[in-house]
């Protein structure tokens, strides 16, 4: 695992640095830094730079629904390979504190599905009753 972490790292530097073998950025440029990969909004909100992509999307696909590095790319066509590896190198480099965040995500979109069906808007009743007229036009389908 270290040295899967370290050949990341490695691999995270500026395109004009990508070239140099022996791993030292060319005069003038400066190895990336993980960081700079993404906005952090807030202590809440990390959301990958130049998208509207939020970490916890490309985590979740990952960590739940085990997608690799490269079905990420398919289910997210903006990211490019480097930006979705740079995603789980930082829950790596992190990964209590990741691990929190994405509890903390996924206990508020509980509680907002919660209240969504204690609450519903006009708009989610109007479905709801739609499908339930729909349902009884249909024919039932019970076996003979």
């Amino acid at each position: 695992m270290e040295m899967m972490l370290r050949l990341l790292v490695l691999s995270v530097v500026t395109p004009s640095s990508a070239g140099n073998r022996e791993g030292r950025s060319p005069e003038g440029t400066q190895a990336m830094q993980i960081e700079d990969y993404f906005d952090f909004i807030s202590a809440d909100e990390i959301k990958i730079r130049g998208h509207r992509i939020w970490i916890e999307d490309v985590l979740y696909e990952h960590i739940f629904r085990e997608m690799q590095p490269s079905d990420l790319v398919r289910r997210f066509p903006s990211l490019t390979l480097e930006q979705v590896h740079a995603c789980l190198l930082y829950y790596l480099h992190n990964r209590e504190r990741m691990d929190q965040y994405l509890a903390a995500w996924l206990e508020h979109g509980r509680q907002m599905r919660l209240e969504q069906e204690r609450q519903p808007t006009p708009a989610s009743q109007r479905l709801r009753a739609l499908a339930a007229e729909l349902a009884k036009r249909q024919p039932s389908e019970t076996p003979a």
